[in-house]
């Protein structure tokens, strides 16, 4: 054994008799630490929301958040409203109860719109009159009739509060984009002539980021809940026969997937406890075999929950898995210590001598084995996604903390546990006749021979797995859509179905174009080409599967509705002026019209355009390639004659895609080249380092060539498989490469190493697997889809690491030592093993 490795060994035992000695300071301290962080665990909070996927100096987050502050929120609080005939006397007057119901109950809204109050933009006696569509609902059918084809047949209506078919209305909620903290009151961002600070805010794409952060706060995920809460009980109050409603959007997103995370981090913990209770009950026997495991990752759970709320970050759709992703882990390095204390223990040693006997037994490799976890894990530190780089930073702390705990606080409590070393049930006498092999052991045995006799024939099973594997992760595809997490049944991903197939569209991809020069957009060449890019964008350009834009709205629409009203509202002056100054005049007459709808397509210089193309939600490599079709016909007809810029819901789900895809090529090759070198270190040769990773990477291999296999998508979860399970695996094969080389010092035959080593610290290797197993099955409880595949893909991970390191890592050592002798052979030792079974 290299001589570094000794010294440890010794300085671990060493260290196991100073925390014995001083066990209640030892214990005093560590629960004094663990207090500390549990009350940095009140400023943990949820954050659901599409930004919370970027850090906050992320180029795509900045230019939304830009965008917002210049135009006001684009993710709307869609209600849809289906019925037989929506140009009925009776739907239309309960259509107005319920909104003036939700203006008068639904806090934190800055604007309610519906087929009652759209605009309607009209001329008489070359007056411009901007008004309520139905500022009186029709009572006779003739109006009726008259005011449903004058609706269908408008431009401008359909697809926007009206489905094609007018059988669907939506009522659309904007919430405020801020809150005022010193009255709680919101900005409501008024009209063109409102405070200076408005007029700022609407002077200029880069001026528009600028707000004063200590008089605004951006709305959160509890204000935008309470306005959800607030609609849905509107919309049960008037469901019924003939009037059935449906509610999406961007924050009913958010508000959904909060309240699967806050069900689903009780349902993983409890899951979770309750396997490691049981396996650890069959494994010890012994009360304190059981709570004391499950104590140290609770304290661990509590110390990563505090470091995140020590620096303010939030629990988000991905890092939700991290309290039952440190319960898993952190229960193996004890099941590790107490194996070996136990044994020492009946076997007539004292407490104290146990303690230091199972800290130089077993640090080493936990410390090993925890650096290679943490490394995996940190391998995401730099991810440009902020909920993976949390993943990555406060799961790797977690680990550490886990470790840090069975090295102080196990030691401390066994050295004052009171009772005896016997088991509560089952074998208790280690002098008395041997039981008959187990099952397991049965099992570890022949595979053990297997790797002994024929070394080369593993290898070569293990090299048709990997191909096959690798046919399947040839047939890996990105994915990035938030709908499909969510299970069929779900009300938010059927309600948003039904919008985007009666509507055209419940998401959106924003577009700003700037002129770079006051007045800009009076130029009839540029509203000219606007119009060009709003044919292209709405009747050329496709979704790769064939969706289409289901509408297209801009000041275009404002200037073609004013251009036909002053003109005796003549449909065919439906069209752009030709003329500066004609544009000029339109556009200040509307603005002095008494709406504020200018203010959500333009700023106040008239020199940007903001074209909003609403879209069915849809798988975010999808929205990328459209963008990149986009991007190309606004270059096409605009050629360098302005400035654009590419944003809205859509976009973020996209530019998360390639956060992710990006963080996945950087995470696989940091945590590949760290854990390499921690094994290279650890095994103190580069040829076995280096072999050694043969039964990491191939779990990696076979867990991604499932995904192809089964279709399964690289999205913001599974994409986490390999740095997270590169970094769970390698801990087996620590465990028994350690050993391995133990027994091969001992006695010099590789064989014999192999199979004393799966007969010992095999069955640790398989009860800490199956806890491991248990652990994250538990997400297999999750309410989301891609959850639950990823607690699978792990399981196979795991599992599979385990047939790996009781058959690929014994042949390939057979392969390298199974004609070297050990130049320790000549030592003598005791027969009995530190890591023999406790039954």
């Amino acid at each position: 054994m290299q001589k570094w490795k000794k010294s440890v060994d010794h300085n671990m035992e060493r260290w196991g008799y100073l925390v014995a000695r001083f066990r209640w300071l030892v214990i005093a301290l560590s629960l004094l630490v663990v207090g500390g962080f549990a009350s940095q665990m009140r400023h943990l909070y949820f954050d659901a929301s599409n930004e919370a996927f970027f850090k906050g100096d992320d180029p795509i987050l900045v230019n939304y958040n830009s965008f917002r502050d210049q135009f006001g929120r684009d993710d709307l609080i869609l209600v849809g409203v289906d019925a037989p005939e929506v140009f009925n006397t009776e739907f239309l007057r309960k259509l107005q109860a319920m909104q003036d119901d939700l203006e008068r109950e639904v806090p934190h809204i800055r604007e309610v719109n519906s087929l009652l109050t759209v605009r309607s933009t009209r001329g008489a006696e070359d007056e411009l009159i901007v008004g309520d569509l139905i500022e009186e609902i029709p009572e006779n059918l003739q109006k009726l009739a008259a005011l449903k084809d004058y609706v269908l047949s408008s431009p401008t209506y359909p697809n926007w509060v009206i489905s094609p078919d007018g059988q669907l209305t939506t009522i659309t909620l904007e919430l405020n984009p801020y809150v005022l903290p010193e009255s709680g009151e919101e900005d409501l961002l008024g009209g063109f002539d409102d405070t200076a600070m408005d007029t700022d805010l609407m002077e200029g794409f880069d001026e528009a980021a600028v707000t004063d952060g200590s008089d605004m706060q951006a709305v959160t995920s509890i204000e935008e809940n309470e306005a959800i809460l607030a609609t849905k009980a509107v919309m049960e109050r008037y469901e019924g026969e003939g009037f059935r409603t449906f509610i999406s959007g961007g924050p009913v997103y958010g508000s959904s997937i909060q309240d699967s995370m806050q069900s689903n981090l009780p349902k993983f913990s409890g899951i979770s406890i309750g396997l490691m209770f049981l396996l650890l009950l069959i494994l010890f026997r012994r009360i304190s075999g059981v709570l004391l495991p499950i104590l140290l990752v609770v304290l661990s759970m509590v110390v990563t929950l505090g470091f995140m709320g020590a620096f303010g970050r939030p629990f988000t759709v991905i890092n939700q898995i991290l309290p039952s992703f440190i319960l898993a882990i952190g229960v193996a390095d004890a099941v590790h210590v107490l194996t070996i204390f136990y044994r020492h223990r009946m076997a007539g040693n004292s407490k104290g001598d146990s303690v230091a006997y199972a800290l130089s037994h077993s640090g080493l490799a936990i410390m090993m084995t925890s650096f290679t976890t943490a490394g995996g894990l940190w391998s995401f530190a730099n991810a440009a996604s902020a909920p993976i780089a949390d993943l990555g930073i406060y799961g790797g702390l977690g680990v550490l903390a886990a470790m840090a705990l069975t090295l102080t606080l196990l030691p401390a409590i066994l050295a004052v546990l009171p009772g005896g070393p016997q088991p509560l049930f089952g074998r208790k006498d280690l002098n008395q006749a041997e039981h008959a092999p187990s099952l397991a052991d049965r099992i570890l045995s022949s595979c053990g021979k297997l790797a002994v006799n024929q070394p080369k024939q593993v290898m070569i099973g293990c090299g048709v797995v990997v191909m096959i594997a690798v046919v399947g992760v040839a047939q890996l595809r990105p994915s990035n859509w938030p709908l499909r997490w969510f299970p069929e049944n779900a009300e938010f991903r059927q309600h948003t179905q039904i919008i985007d197939s009666r509507m055209g569209g419940s998401s959106n991809i924003e577009v700003l174009l700037n002129t770079g020069k006051s007045g800009g957009l009076y130029e009839p060449d540029f509203m000219n080409r606007l119009d060009q890019l709003n044919t292209v964008a709405t009747e050329e350009l496709q979704f790769p599967k064939g969706e289409v834009v289901g509408k297209a709205q801009s000041v275009l629409d404002v200037l073609k509705e004013s251009n036909r009203a002053l003109n005796e509202n003549r449909a065919e002056f439906y069209a752009v002026p030709q003329a500066r100054d004609l544009i000029a005049q339109e556009m200040f007459l509307f603005s002095n019209s008494g709406s504020d709808d200018l203010e959500k397509l333009t700023d106040v210089g008239f020199s940007m355009a903001r074209l909003s193309l609403y879209i069915p939600n849809l798988d975010a490599t999808d929205s990328i390639v459209f963008t990149e079709q986009l991007e190309e016909k606004i270059q096409s007809i605009f050629g360098n004659t302005i400035e654009y810029s590419i944003t809205g819901i859509a976009q973020l789900w996209a530019g998360t895609m390639t956060n992710v895809l990006n963080s996945m090529r950087n995470s696989y090759i940091i945590a590949l080249i760290l854990i390499t070198g921690l094994m290279v270190v650890f095994l103190g040769s580069w040829k076995v380092g280096l072999l050694s990773m043969i039964p990491n990477l191939t779990p990696i291999l076979i867990t991604l060539g499932l995904m192809g296999f089964l279709d399964l998508p690289l999205d913001p979860f599974t994409i986490l498989i390999g740095s997270i399970g590169i970094g769970l695996v390698v801990d087996d094969t620590v465990h028994f490469l350690s050993v391995f080389q133990r027994y091969f010092d001992r006695y010099g035959d590789a064989a014999r190493a192999i199979q004393e080593t799966l007969m010992t610290t095999g069955r640790a290797l398989l009860f800490t697997t199956l806890i491991l197993v248990g652990g994250f099955a538990s997400y297999m409880a999750a309410d989301f889809v891609n959850i639950f595949a990823f607690g699978m893909l792990l399981v196979v991970c795991i599992g599979s690491a385990l047939i790996l390191d009781v058959l690929a890592a014994p042949a390939l050592m057979m392969l390298v030592y199974g004609n070297q002798p050990s130049v320790e052979q000549t030592r003598v030792y005791p027969k009995e093993s530190e890591f023999a079974e406790l039954n």
